[in-house]
């Protein structure tokens, strides 16, 4: 019962919070209304507060989950952390390692206590019962390794605030992102920032005259590092002579750059991140980055593909693509929610937004019955979604609006709702979001019995990771690649910060073995619709995914013909 108070006190004034209803409903594990409503009717006499009407009808409906929604909670936290979890919940255990700076023991124990987001009273019994089988040191040293890295959303989210705060103050059109934020690393060690300016101590200032000043941890002529919005920051403000040394050292990788060096040094040339110098020490001109690479007879390079693993052997023997996906490419996204699952925006606003983009076509795909969502959508939501989406077609005629669904595949790899129901649509999306506790050969067949489907056009962030917390699943990517290409199923490309999967690795895999790709949002704020497009080309071009991979790069009358073909081939007619 103490972990079920504790875990309450997350739902007060956060009714919304999937992951904290999630996390309640699997710990209760009630088999029945009548033990649900016995429940709350126990921690309202125990902690004598009154759990307000939405949030009473929250548990009512989370509590019915089935068991996964939680496992899959403990799945995204690191290894050996199964017993923390427990003890304290999931969603508490995951807020404790987004809490930044990283935490003391003695922040951990208030927080254990207290609350993460709140002064919730009464813990201190609960705080005792933890306290005596929990080794505080190891956890705090755990989630040290964990807060490392800060993931990629949060890192560009934290990066365009400060040069939104900053440009007010200083010519933030000539500061760069450098660093893992501009390689699009899924997580990010360093958010690091380089400046062009002829005085960069003054320009220095400037740039630092948003920040608190009990903030700047370090202050150097040309450079400083400081919290801003709880994140570490470091700029560095180079001359018009250093600029493209420095760009090209700060935005790594660390092994790139050394080969870099490494072929430096056969050409009698020393790079640094002032330049490159010949060896008696003087400047050769570099006005860019590719000045640099071909001073070393190397073709320019892609900030996202600077790995240190096989660009550069790659680039002297003329293998690297030509072009490589960018964001002027994509002429549509094919995945995104709305009100009618668990968006946060109307289908109107997500249409708007797309327009704005230049978008040519969207497709509005909302979650499917078993998806563990607030809102999802049956037969009959279904039915009265395509009335709406009607009525936008005719409201926004410039641009073209697919009716999608983002179907779940279930344990058995059937999906979740009937062919009837699946056919009238324009696109169809496949999802594993549950693993049921099945090993990476059961997920792969249930993937692979989800590609053979005539109606499924899409099988969207097949490892179903969540970057700096779980990999995913482990899958059997050969096989996919080979259903894909044989049956005419595109495998996505997922820009939201939760996913950014397929990683540019495996997506380098598929695109090589010939299959299809999407670049998607899968976005559920309007708001956010091009930046995570934008996380999903950065992801894409890490591995090396060129247009004439990606479906929708290509106009929505292809869109439909891809769709087409494959219902052909299984002899399914036309919707």
């Amino acid at each position: 019962m103490l972990e079920q108070i504790a875990l309450a006190d997350d739902l007060q004034g956060r009714t919304e919070d999937a992951v904290a209803l999630r996390s309640i409903a699997a710990t209760l594990r009630p088999q029945s209304a009548t033990q649900r409503r016995a429940w709350l009717a126990q921690l309202e006499r125990s902690r004598d507060v009154d759990v307000p009407a939405s949030a009473r009808a929250a548990i009512l409906r989370a509590a019915s989950a089935p068991r996964e929604t939680y496992e899959a909670a403990r799945a995204r936290l690191p290894r050996d952390f199964a017993g923390l979890a427990d003890h304290l919940g999931a969603d508490r255990v995951l807020a404790l390692f987004r809490q930044r700076p990283p935490l003391t023991v003695a922040d951990l124990r208030a927080a254990v206590q207290d609350g993460v987001d709140g002064d919730g009273p009464g813990r201190a019994a609960f705080a005792r019962e933890l306290a005596q089988d929990l080794d505080w040191e190891d956890v705090i040293r755990r989630i040290r390794s964990v807060q490392a890295r800060v993931p990629l959303g949060r890192a560009w989210s934290t990066a365009e605030l400060f040069l939104d705060a900053a440009a007010a103050h200083a010519d933030v059109t000539r500061v760069q992102p450098a660093g893992s934020l501009r390689r699009y690393e899924p997580t990010v060690g360093d958010i690091t920032l380089v400046a062009l300016s002829d005085a960069p101590s003054s320009h220095l200032d400037a740039l630092l005259s948003v920040a608190d000043v009990s903030q700047v941890r370090y202050r150097g002529p040309h450079e400083a590092t400081f919290l801003f919005e709880r994140e570490e920051i470091t700029i560095f403000v180079a001359t018009p002579d250093e600029h493209a040394g420095a760009l090209l050292h700060y935005t790594g990788s660390a092994a790139h750059v050394a080969q870099l060096r490494g072929d430096a040094a056969d050409r009698d040339l020393r790079l640094t991140a002032r330049g490159l110098f010949t060896a008696d020490g003087r400047r050769v001109p570099c006005a860019t980055e590719a000045d640099v690479y071909a001073a070393l007879d190397l073709p320019d390079m892609p900030a996202e593909i600077r790995h240190g693993r096989d660009e550069i052997t790659l680039a002297r023997r003329g293998l690297l693509p030509r072009t490589l996906v960018q964001l002027e490419d994509i002429l549509g996204d094919l995945h995104m929610h709305t009100l009618w699952s668990d968006g946060r925006d109307t289908g109107e606003a997500m249409v708007r937004s797309a327009r704005a983009l230049g978008y040519r076509y969207v497709a509005i795909t909302d979650h499917s019955p078993s998806a563990q969502t607030t809102r999802t959508v049956n037969d009959v939501r279904l039915c009265q979604q395509q009335r709406e989406i009607d009525q936008l077609r005719r409201r926004f005629a410039d641009i073209e609006i697919l009716h999608g669904l983002e179907v779940d595949i279930l344990a058995d790899g059937r999906l979740d709702l009937p062919d009837a129901v699946l056919d009238p649509l324009d696109i169809v999306l496949a999802s594993l979001h549950q693993s049921h506790g099945q090993s990476g050969a059961e997920l792969t067949r249930r993937y692979l019995a989800a590609i053979a489907h005539p109606l499924v056009n899409v099988i969207t962030h097949p490892a179903n990771r969540t970057p700096g917390q779980s990999e995913g699943y482990d899958l059997d990517y050969d096989a996919l690649f080979r259903a894909a290409v044989a049956t005419g199923t595109a495998l996505e490309i997922d820009g939201a910060p939760g996913h950014l999967d397929m990683d540019g690795f495996i997506a380098r895999r598929a695109v090589d073995s010939g299959v299809t790709v999407v670049i998607d949002s899968d976005c559920h704020m309007s708001g956010r619709l091009g930046r995570q497009m934008r996380l999903g080309i950065g992801t894409a071009r890490r591995g090396l995914v060129e247009p004439r991979h990606v479906l929708n790069s290509r106009p929505v009358d292809d869109i439909r013909a891809f769709v087409a073909r494959k219902r052909a081939r299984a002899g399914v007619r036309p919707a």
